[in-house]
């Protein structure tokens, strides 16, 4: 890879079993297509407001489903890796997987019915699911030797899903007419604003700081950017507490103002950063999946834009076109594209890199999961949420079909590439007395 490996900044061998995280992998890609199967079925007009049923489903898929499966498991592999400390209790993990889907299960089931039990056994299951995973990774965090700023980073957005889901257990309450509403107005949006910026945004960018080197040989961000990063990630962690000591009443107005530090780091500065790093990187040769860093790039500044819109118009197709923007555009396309190269190295690392230089087949990481087929799923994913934003902003049925059915399709090559990448790193070697699995230790 690049002399990181051998300063010790990451220790790929303290990571966790490779079943662990591609469990979650395995799932983030079949969320991705149970969204596109509900658009294919309702079209644009499904989720032409975010309140509607379709759309809370949509959205839920999108961030616990699909974005939330894969941080759940880059966080059990990044945080021994990066922080140089093993999460306890690994095999806690699956029971994490477990509670997420069939919790995610009851959350779409009560937002299609409405019943009470589904709400309190999706709150129940993915209450428990989420805070062992928090409790196992965040003390980790806590105890881990490394104080570099991507791991900082990564504990400051590990709080704030532990803010996300206290608001979330609030607001489950709520709508179960358990406790008053007069907090709704300030919990829906605590819960969103926090949940985008600081949990999945904040993790995005801290992570960035480490991979995006370590993968294609750039320099690293500039420290002042790093240190921008964490002073403006922590000061909107902290919008709970001033808003619940502040002696006014917080409005929607507050919030926003709030969080527009942060907002404009993650979705501005951050990606005119990335842009900077990756042309001037040290390798000649173009990496296919650094193209979604460098779409992801261009779409930040996009994004920031049509949240301001949404802020300023009371139209709700801006909301949802935000949404979609955040979600499957920006986020998205940035987990896809580590998917094709973190999962190839996992592999690799567990299956063959111990052969170096003791047998003389080891394969390639790159012809684990093809290049080719990296560009290919780029142009899908590329195309999938441009039709997504026509869909949004016309009302169109037809293209809001369109959009589903390109999830479904980008579902189902994700599906091919974990699963052809562990066919090929499962095989057995040559010479071999017997198979040798790629799960195994």
């Amino acid at each position: 890879m690049t002399n990181l490996f051998a300063s010790g900044d990451v220790r790929p061998e303290q990571g966790p079993p490779l079943s662990i995280p591609i469990t979650f992998f395995f799932i983030a890609s079949l969320a991705i297509g149970v969204a596109g199967a509900l658009l294919a079925i309702g079209g644009a007009k499904a989720v032409a407001n975010r309140y509607l049923p379709t759309a809370q489903m949509v959205t839920h898929l999108g961030t616990l489903g699909f974005l939330g499966a894969i941080m759940l498991g880059a966080l059990y592999q990044m945080v021994p890796v990066v922080a140089g400390q093993a999460v306890r209790w690994p095999r806690l993990a699956y029971g994490v997987a477990v509670g997420l889907v069939v919790g995610l299960s009851l959350l779409l089931v009560s937002f299609q019915t409405g019943a009470a039990w589904a709400s309190g056994g999706a709150a129940l299951l993915l209450g428990l699911a989420l805070l062992a995973f928090v409790f196992q990774v965040g003390e980790a965090l806590v105890r881990a030797p490394t104080r570099s700023r991507p791991v900082w980073g990564m504990r400051i957005a590990v709080g704030a899903l532990w803010a996300v889901l206290g608001l979330a257990l609030s607001l489950v309450l709520m709508r179960m007419g358990w406790v008053s509403t007069a907090l709704w107005s300030v919990a829906w949006p605590l819960h969103v604003l926090l949940g985008l910026f600081v949990w999945v945004g904040g993790l995005v960018v801290s992570v960035s700081w480490q991979i995006i080197p370590m993968f294609y040989a750039s320099p690293r961000s500039p420290a002042w950017v790093e240190r921008l990063g964490l002073v403006v990630l922590a000061h909107a962690l902290a919008a709970p507490v001033v808003a619940a000591f502040s002696r006014e009443g917080w409005g929607r107005e507050h919030l926003v103002l709030w969080f527009v530090p942060v907002a404009f780091f993650v979705l501005l500065i951050q990606p005119l950063v990335w842009a900077w790093q990756l042309m001037r990187r040290g390798r000649r040769r173009k990496d296919a999946s650094m193209l979604y860093w460098a779409s992801a790039s261009c779409l930040g500044p996009i994004v920031l834009l049509s949240a301001w819109t949404t802020w300023r118009s009371g139209d709700p197709r801006w909301a949802t076109l935000f949404g979609w923007l955040f979600l499957f555009g920006w986020v998205g396309l940035i987990a896809h594209g580590m998917l094709t190269r973190i999962v190839p190295f996992l592999v690799w690392f567990h299956r063959w890199s111990h052969l170096v230089g003791v047998q003389s087949h080891v394969p390639a990481m790159r012809q684990l999961w093809p290049e080719s087929w990296v560009r290919v799923g780029l142009v899908l994913h590329g195309c999938t949420v441009v039709l997504g934003v026509g869909a949004w902003i016309s009302t169109n049925h037809r293209l809001g079909q369109l959009t589903g059915l390109g999830l479904i399709a980008l579902s189902a090559l994700i599906l091919r590439g974990l699963v052809c990448t562990f066919r090929v790193g499962a095989g057995p070697l040559s010479g071999a007395k017997g198979p040798t699995w790629v799960f195994r230790r």
